[in-house]
């Protein structure tokens, strides 16, 4: 449904020219909810706003259906008002001296295609009631609470039957309890619609709880697309082991096995530690091991058994509600391991940890 290739976008700044894309290329299909994500300047809102039509880039090519909307070799750029698109931004936009109902039928009435009053009112008290606020038509719009603002931007864009709905951080301005209500109302809303939409957020959390597939940027490059366990599970490299959720790394060497086979130990400054190696492993590889907090065991006494058993210093514990955060000093370093319990655990007691083979993920280093 939006077919992105070989996009690029440059600003001029003091400085000189800034690639804030280089180009990207990607593919949302119909009725997927896709997210662009990464952090402050990675160029995540930048290339949304090129699918949009409110940035030009330099070169590449954008599609939105069968329709090619930009193209930089022959110059062909398709504004926004004709590309079929409803967006949300992260301020919502909505007009303040205009009530709920006109904000929503605003779009209608200023459209090329005219619509009677009967189909406009139709039309917008069906947006409103797919966002809950059917009881609101008249309020005006500035005594609505952030939640229902950000529903009402929604409406807006959803009452026109745009072909997709671009969403530029809609959830960002809200509290952290809101946000999280808001993230299943939207993703659940976006579900029943069935409506194509591209998504942007700097937000880990809230692009693993809503998206079908995400693409994780850095510095104006994709640097990987996958389902969200795809990508938490089997990240390709450090920048995304690191900015999707936390993850303890840890450089090291590989070596290979006698027998062979997947495999192998990894010399690392945490100590040897036994891993299952991508094809193609070579003795002395550089790598890093990556393996997540949630998935490190800890042990007051040695199990009897055991790969990857390291002894350590419970050097703090916090409590975080639904788990409790440790940090372990092994040597000099300072490893992160989330649990439900600690039991009897306290801060300077000699532990354990484990790094089952399993969860640890082998990164190559280029």
């Amino acid at each position: 449904m939006i077919r992105v290739e070989s996009l690029s976008k440059c600003y001029d700044t003091g400085r000189g020219k800034v690639r804030a894309v280089r180009d990207m290329d990607f593919e949302v299909e119909r009725g997927e909810f896709f997210t662009l994500l990464g952090p402050s300047g990675c160029g995540k809102s930048t290339t949304l706003r090129c699918v949009a039509g409110l940035e030009r880039p330099e070169s590449g090519r954008i599609y939105i259906g069968d329709d090619l909307v930009f193209c930089g070799e022959t110059r062909l750029f398709v504004p926004p008002n004709k590309r079929n698109i409803g967006m949300v931004f992260q301020s919502y936009a909505i007009w303040p001296h205009m009530t709920v109902f006109d904000n929503v039928a605003y779009p209608l009435r200023v459209s090329k295609k005219r619509f009677s009053r009967k189909e406009i009112r139709d039309k917008v008290e069906e947006a409103l009631l797919m966002v809950r606020l059917g009881g609101l038509f008249e309020r005006p719009a500035t005594q609505l609470s952030g939640g229902q603002q950000q529903r009402l931007a929604l409406a807006r864009a959803i009452t026109r039957e745009p072909n997709i709905l671009l969403l530029d951080e809609p959830l960002s301005n809200l509290d952290a309890k809101l946000r999280e209500e808001m993230r299943i109302e939207l993703r659940d809303l976006v579900r029943r619609l069935g409506i194509t939409t591209l998504y942007v957020t700097h937000d880990q959390i809230e692009a693993l709880a809503m998206s079908d597939r995400i693409a994780v940027m850095s510095e104006g490059v994709l640097q990987q697309l996958d389902r969200p366990a795809q990508l938490y599970n089997s990240p390709k490299n450090k920048f995304v082991a690191s900015f999707l959720g936390a993850a303890n790394l840890f450089s090291g060497e590989v070596e290979l096995d006698s027998a062979g086979g997947a495999r192998g130990t990894v010399n690392t400054e945490l100590g040897h530690l036994i891993c299952h190696l991508p094809e193609g492993m070579k003795n002395k590889d550089r790598v890093i091991v990556s393996a997540r907090p949630e998935k490190i065991g800890i042990f007051q006494e040695k199990p009897p058994e055991g790969e990857n058993l390291i002894r350590g210093n419970l050097q703090s514990i916090v409590f975080l509600g639904d788990s409790t955060d440790c940090r372990v000093g092994v040597k000099d370093l300072s490893v992160r391991v989330k649990t439900v319990s600690t039991g009897s655990l306290k801060e300077g007691d000699s532990i354990y940890i484990q790094l089952d083979p399993r969860i640890c993920t082998i990164i190559p280093i280029d």
